[in-house]
């Protein structure tokens, strides 16, 4: 999703809103082990610190996996330009092979219709800290209305859609530049020339993926100018980044293809919108208010996200 987009769910953050918790036993006591964890999560990152050629090599073998690399790269028009950059999916991968990194989303505080959430990323061995703290309204707009959100699923799924593109931003801006050019190259190399598979069978593949996100063959034609039937390799790696670029709320429709112009809120929803449609079976064979692991936000998974 584009940067206006963010600003528009994303108000500063108030400060004399933001209330200290009340210190009780149980608070303190988990005050106290969550230090520990810290402590001894430091302590392992210095007895053990990263071989930064062996990580390379680590996130350079991922970036090989077909899977990884056709998700690595989204692009965005701005300002006449056209914006590109790693996805979210493989600052994850990276940050994960990196070593000695803490990164997640957070909620500080929830009240009155918002939550107060942090994205981070903390180097425990140099001890550089990234965060973006920022508050995450409970309502989209659906349809040109304004929809509160109630139920806890959507509301967490609201601020984990929203958290993940500065939890992206947090980690980028600890690993260094050049290991994230040389992750980006790697998945380009590997997404455009490791698929034994046939350019028709491939094509196929993607036309139904914009399908879900309510893009129609047509309106593909029309971009490429020429029938689908017809792609080559550098039109088909065009369309699979902006596919990325759509799927992670980057862009807009409309941005891509001859459509209405839409807002940035809108084409977040009618996102959303598709994607739980096609989740709709999952989510009704458990019940509502649990959480599988993967569904939970980083921080709700106990010391998953550092990695060693």
């Amino acid at each position: 999703m584009a940067e206006e987009a963010i600003q528009e769910q994303s108000l500063p953050v108030p400060v004399e809103q933001v209330q200290p918790t009340e210190m009780t036993p149980l608070t303190e006591a988990v005050k106290v082990e969550v230090l520990g964890r810290i402590k001894g999560a430091i302590t392992v990152a210095k007895d053990f610190p990263r071989d930064e050629a062996s990580s390379l090599g680590r996130i350079l073998t991922a970036c090989a996996n077909k899977g990884l690399a056709d998700k690595a790269v989204y692009r965005y028009p701005r300002g006449g330009e056209t914006i590109s950059g790693p996805s979210i999916r493989l600052a994850e991968a990276m940050a994960q092979r990196w070593t000695n990194l803490d990164f997640g989303v957070r909620e500080i505080s929830q009240r009155d219709g918002y939550s107060v959430v942090e994205a981070y990323c903390w180097d425990l061995e140099t001890n550089v800290r990234q965060t973006r703290t920022f508050t995450v309204k409970h309502e989209i707009i659906a349809k040109k209305k304004v929809k509160r959100l109630s139920d806890p699923r959507d509301i967490y799924e609201h601020i984990a859609n929203l958290g993940a593109r500065r939890m992206r931003a947090c980690i980028l801006s600890i690993i260094p530049k050049e290991i994230t050019d040389a992750a980006v190259h790697a998945c380009q190399k590997a997404s455009r020339g490791n698929d034994t598979r046939d350019i028709k069978t491939r094509t196929a593949e993607m036309l139904a993926a914009f399908e879900k996100l309510g893009v129609k063959e047509e309106l593909i034609s029309k971009r490429l100018k020429h029938d689908p039937k017809h792609i080559n390799e550098d039109e088909l790696q065009d369309l699979r980044e902006i596919w990325t670029s759509m799927s992670d709320n980057q862009s807009r429709r409309s941005d891509w293809f001859d459509v209405p112009e839409e807002s940035s809120a809108s084409a977040e929803d009618l996102t959303e919108r598709l994607q739980a449609k096609a989740e709709l079976k999952v989510k009704k064979s458990k019940p509502k208010e649990e959480l599988t692991e993967d569904e939970k936000l980083p921080f709700e998974k106990e010391e998953k996200n550092v990695s060693r």
